[in-house]
């Protein structure tokens, strides 16, 4: 079950940010506080500040022996207990101005702490152990045990608190000091309250289940290293929160008070289910972090919702409109819309998917950027449009549906009429459950299929990854359909002039060819007009060619601009969309909102006279308006949008700005106000120090706020960024001249507007790798793990003709993977270590196994139609596993010699598991016996 939106009183707040003491702002989250060393509390009060549930004071130390006042233990336990109801108190000396009124109020309605009998409540007064014990009672409601406790100095407290004294010693809550007393009348210090109220907690949920950690302030929670072991629900209910390095055992809610703010998510592994009730268009980032079942449902507005990094999600359900980003390195398993989802929201799908089920009824789908192994449009899912700018492997449609855009469709498999394409897929596959000639209207005419008797390929592939698809045919009737090319698009769309591919092809497809790995392509090859005009030059710097009259008008009409380059944020690694001259007509304005804006520098001057750069995220359609003594007007389509630059036509300058608003039903979310940050100048070279070329160099935003891409311009080595204060990493540099990419980690902070960018790259190292039996590699990319780095240390390197080239530093590396062209993802798992700028064992040259294909079918000679089978290696104390895809009955792994034993095949149309044993040998590259697998019927 997901978590439910009502939260018990018996929580542990997380974001106590006054916590036994007024603490300044900055205070930090750490629990290494020096003064803690050789504490006997040190591992609870460490426990509770890596949780983020206390603080330390400005100066690093905790002070664990300071002493606790009445008003500060009501802040503390309010929030440790969760109570919020207040009622009136005439205590005499506190006033509705001070800090801790409220909190007062909330413990006189909680009834643990009373007054004094003059009347008043002593707010400064310190606790001692005798009232602490007190209230501990009554916040347990313990009962007293029949004997005195039995503490020599028990005749010292006061006969009201004897009996609290008993119940909590007899519980193990309080205890005496270890010469036989308990010390009634000393104060409780910091580290004994932060020990008492500890222990209360696990007495109070030692048999509930209603235990939940609630953030409710702002800020960063969680160790800077290791990682934090969290035994219960977690509730995040305001925006601006980033929990990192925890694992979490409970559900983990992300709640509506997170509203249109941003929540995020660094190396966080929860066992339990996760609910996103809220956020915005800046997004809930989900990064390096595993999650298990995922619940999207937002009342009101649309969530946009970023899985980056190492992130893995094996369920994704989506309740209402939103917008999901799965970006280069992520996995998402099985994202469903549910039928929940309200009719014509809209569903914005961006980059790689493993498995897409469409249960909902008019929605209005958008699929932008990377590949989607397998769609699956549920029967009862009718009336649906979808636009398609991927690649999807494998459409398995059995309702009507409209489908619109270039993107391509490897085989649409059809179970139901209704059904239009504006792009014809790969080939065309015809069920038993439609009608005698069926009709599939396809670029506007009605092409007419045969029914086959044969069971249609279908089904959605779950999970997986790693070894590559076979080939085969499926059952049904299937109909090669022409290449999108021969079919003119008789009315011109938005579609832009062709652009160049970054690896050139040796016969270039008409059809889009995104990159079906879990890189996307760097640079998508668009769809061939009918008569395609010269691909215009890649902009390799920051130089854009206006696209506006020398006298703008402050209310200016949006001009359309296909972006030739993926924007970062949805299909990275890529270029910043760089401001171009190739213009593309007006899209057609429906469901529009005004934004306006206003534009000025750190130094509260406004950016004159210019142009600014929008995308829209949900199809990268770029947009520009027109600056005027820094202000701006633009009329857009609804949709998701990004303010990603700026040039200025009095200074010339181009400058990378990251800002994020939406427009839904025709109205704009806010008013834009930027405040461009002062410029932070950098240089890069090579180790023998001479200039890098000229090129661009993109970083990436790594702390709170709005997680982003920026790029600059380098020139003879020099760029300059505007950059606001924060954590950023260096992703890539692309040169000038060829628009080939070299990805780098570089991690640089810009404090008070300063920083440190000057970079110097590692030596360069060259490599080559092919196939065992010297067989050109077809270029692609490799994927390189440095081994002992706990966040960055991924690296992606183009293989060119069977070469590449290295810049990495010092240090242990395992290429994890070669993915090319074809589909394919092969694993290598060669480790590598450079000593000195060099590769200790010598030249890299890699080898790689040849293919070696096999078969799954069913007793009755069938071939089970999609799927995913594991195999592991047999017979080592630490097995490798590996992963391939089936694909109409066919599979292929890329296998070095040995004893390998097969686990399991996935069955994806019956969403089950087949355990499987079956072993089977690999010498000089080929198999022993034919790997032709029969499932049983059951």
């Amino acid at each position: 079950m997901f978590i439910k939106r009502s939260v018990s009183k018996k929580v542990v707040a997380g974001a106590l940010a006054i916590c036994l003491a007024i603490l300044p702002a900055g205070a930090a989250f750490a629990g290494n506080a020096p003064d803690l060393a050789g504490n006997w509390a040190k591992n609870q009060i460490s426990k509770w500040m890596d949780q983020g549930l206390i603080s330390g004071y400005p100066d690093g130390e905790f002070k664990p022996d300071n002493p606790v006042t009445r008003a500060e233990l009501t802040v503390l336990i309010n929030r440790a207990f969760g109570f919020t109801e207040t009622k009136k108190a005439n205590f005499n000396d506190i006033s509705s101005s001070k800090w801790y009124y409220s909190s007062i109020l909330q413990a006189n309605a909680a009834g643990y702490i009373q007054g004094y009998e003059d009347g008043a409540f002593k707010p400064d007064q310190k606790i001692n152990r005798q009232e602490l014990a007190v209230i501990i009672s009554k916040l347990l409601k313990l009962t007293a045990p029949a004997a005195a406790p039995e503490f020599k100095d028990i005749t010292k407290s006061a006969a009201w608190s004897k009996g609290a004294i008993g119940a909590v010693s007899e519980q193990g809550i309080m205890k005496g000091s270890g010469d036989g007393n308990f010390r009634p009348l000393a104060f409780a210090s910091r580290a004994e309250t932060v020990v008492i109220l500890d222990r209360a907690l696990s007495v109070l949920n030692a048999d509930s289940d209603e235990y939940v950690i609630i953030y409710e302030t702002p800020g960063i929670y969680g160790p800077l290293s290791g990682m934090s072991e969290v035994d219960s629900d977690v509730v995040v209910s305001v925006p601006g929160i980033t929990l990192r390095n925890m694992n979490i055992t409970g559900d983990l809610l992300l709640g509506e008070g997170i509203a249109e703010g941003d929540v995020r998510l660094q190396n966080v592994t929860v066992k339990g289910n996760t609910a996103i009730e809220g956020g915005g268009v800046n997004s809930i980032h989900l990064a390096d972090s595993t999650l298990g079942s995922v619940r999207v449902d937002k009342e009101d507005g649309s969530v946009r919702v970023v899985a980056e990094g190492k992130t893995q999600i094996h369920n994704l359900q989506i309740q209402s409109a939103a917008a999901v980003e799965s970006l280069t390195g992520a996995e998402i398993s099985t994202l469903t819309l549910s039928p929940e989802i309200p009719a014509d929201a809209r569903i914005l799908l961006t980059g790689s998917f493993k498995a897409v089920n469409i249960l909902a009824s008019r929605l209005n789908i958008e699929l932008s950027g990377g590949t989607v192994e397998a769609v699956n449009l549920d029967k009862t899912a009718g009336s649906n449009k979808l636009s398609n700018s991927s690649n999807i492997k494998s459409m398995t449609m059995n309702a009507g549906i409209q489908i619109s855009g270039k993107g391509n469709i490897g085989n649409a498999v059809v179970n139901a009429s209704g059904i239009t394409m504006e792009n014809a897929p790969g080939k065309l596959t015809i069920g038993t459950d439609v009608p005698a000639d069926v009709k599939v209207n396809i670029a506007g005419s009605d092409l007419t299929v045969a029914a086959s008797s044969a069971a249609p390929t279908a089904a959605v592939l779950v999970g997986g990854g790693g070894g590559g698809a076979g080939g085969g045919d499926g059952g049904g009737s299937t109909v090669e359909t022409p290449a999108p090319a021969a079919t003119p698009t008789p009315v011109p769309t938005e579609e832009p002039t062709p652009a160049p591919t970054p690896v050139p092809t040796e016969e270039p497809t008409p059809v889009p060819t995104p990159e079906p790995t879990e890189e996307p392509t760097p640079v998508p090859t668009p769809e061939p007009t009918e008569e395609p005009t010269p691909a215009p030059t890649p902009e390799s710097t920051a130089t854009p060619t206006a696209v506006t009259s020398p006298s703008p008008s402050p209310l200016a009409t949006p001009t359309a601009v296909f972006s030739p380059t993926p924007s970062p944020s949805s299909t990275f690694p890529g270029p910043i969309p760089t401001p171009g001259s190739t213009v593309a007509p007006t899209p057609p304005i429906v469901n529009h909102g005004v934004v306006k804006g206003f534009i000025e520098r750190a130094d509260g001057k406004a950016v004159d006279t210019g142009i600014l750069y929008l995308e829209r995220d949900s199809d990268h359609m770029i947009y520009t308006a027109a600056l005027t003594n820094g202000e701006f007007s633009i009329d857009l389509p609804d949709g998701p949008y990004k303010i990603y630059s700026l040039r200025s036509t009095t200074t010339q300058e181009i400058i990378s700005l990251y800002y994020m608003f939406y427009i839904m039903n025709g109205k704009a979310d806010r008013e834009v106000h930027i405040l461009i940050p002062e410029q932070q100048a950098g240089t890069i070279q090579y180790s023998d120090g001479t200039a890098f070329e000229n090129g661009e160099i993109i970083v990436q935003r790594l702390d709170s706020g709005p997680l982003g891409w920026y790029s600059a311009e380098i020139q003879a080595g020099r760029f300059n960024f505007n950059l606001p204060d924060g954590h950023y990493n260096v992703e890539m540099l692309i040169y000038g001249e060829t628009n080939n990419q070299l990805r780098i980690n570089y991690l640089f902070e810009v404090i008070d507007g300063k920083s440190n960018l000057d970079i110097k790259l590692p030596p360069k190292i060259e490599g080559n790798i092919s196939f065992v039996d010297g067989s050109p590699i077809d270029d692609g990319w490799l994927e390189i793990r440095e081994m002992n780095a706990q966040n960055y240390g991924i690296y992606r390197v183009p293989v060119v003709a069977g070469k590449f080239d290295l810049y990495l530093p010092d240090g242990d590396y395992n290429i994890q993977l070669l993915n090319i062209k074809n589909s394919e993802s092969i694993a290598l798992r060669t480790q590598i270590t450079i000593v000195n700028g060099e590769p200790a064992a010598g030249p890299i040259d890699i080898k790689v196994p040849l293919a070696i294909s096999g078969k799954i079918y069913n007793e009755d000679g069938t071939p089970h139609a999609n799927g995913v089978l594991m195999i592991t290696e047999a017979g080592t104390d630490s097995p490798l596993s590996y992963a391939a895809t089936v694909t109409n009955g066919n599979f292929d792994f890329y296998l070095p010699d040995g004893e390998y034993d097969v686990l399991f095949y996935w069955d994806a149309e019956h969403q089950k598991r087949i355990d499987i044993n079956r072993i089977f040998k690999v010498e000089e590259g080929l198999l022993v016996d034919p790997l032709d697998i029969i499932l049983a019927k059951e």
